[in-house]
């Protein structure tokens, strides 16, 4: 009796030189692989499912927008490159400054409200200068969110993280497969500004993901 005790004893206690990435923290307070960690998985799927629908939403209407502007393959290319310009500088930003600061909870949900603006705005765009601005602004937002929507996976999986990344990552390949004939048969019935409305009430929906992004301070 008073070996078992005495093991009791020598057990850590939380505070007792622990800190959130110690084995100790993760095992015994933050349910690693279980439970709230599979919310934070599907919220992974969720954001980065979210990412193809907006990509392939703009590489099937890719052609009819520039004819609709009456420009050049050109001008209308440039909609892709500052895009990607801009989801590469933003994620170095939110990574590095806005992520640790604010928490990835509050910047995934305010850059999904941004992103949805930027595809309502992408719906009643009067030229093809201001649908490059409204791309700029999603660009922006989708970059933000990029890697905060999946880092707390490495803090919430130990045993299974390689399962839980590929499930969160896969969003986007189920996106490639799924969306490019949804789309068609969403511009046939409400056309280029219809399809870009639906696409921000979809958007809309990586708000509420953030919403599920509970850090680990939260136990």
């Amino acid at each position: 009796m008073s070996k078992d005790v005495k093991q009791l004893s020598d057990l850590p206690e939380v505070g007792d030189d622990i800190d959130e990435t110690s084995e100790y923290y993760k095992r015994n307070v933050v349910p690693v692989d279980r439970g709230w960690a599979w919310v934070i998985c599907f919220a992974g799927f969720l954001v980065y499912f979210v990412f193809g629908v907006s990509n392939q939403t703009l590489v099937v209407l890719f052609v009819e927008i520039i004819n609709m502007y009456d420009t050049s393959v050109t001008m209308g290319s440039l909609v892709f490159m500052f895009s990607v310009f801009s989801v590469g500088f933003m994620s170095i930003v939110s990574t590095n400054f806005l992520a640790p600061r604010f928490g990835e909870r509050a910047v995934v949900s305010v850059a999904g409200f941004f992103n949805m603006c930027g595809s309502l705005g992408l719906s009643f765009s009067p030229s093809i200068g201001y649908f490059i601005l409204m791309s700029v602004l999603k660009g922006l937002a989708t970059g933000a969110v990029f890697v905060p929507s999946i880092s707390l996976i490495r803090l919430y999986f130990q045993n299974r993280r390689s399962i839980a990344q590929i499930i969160a990552n896969v969003g986007q390949s189920a996106a490639v497969i799924i969306v490019p004939p949804a789309i068609r048969i969403i511009r046939k019935q409400y056309g280029i500004s219809g399809t870009f409305i639906v696409l921000a009430g979809i958007e809309f929906h990586m708000t509420f993901a953030g919403l599920l992004l509970r850090p680990i301070s939260a136990y």
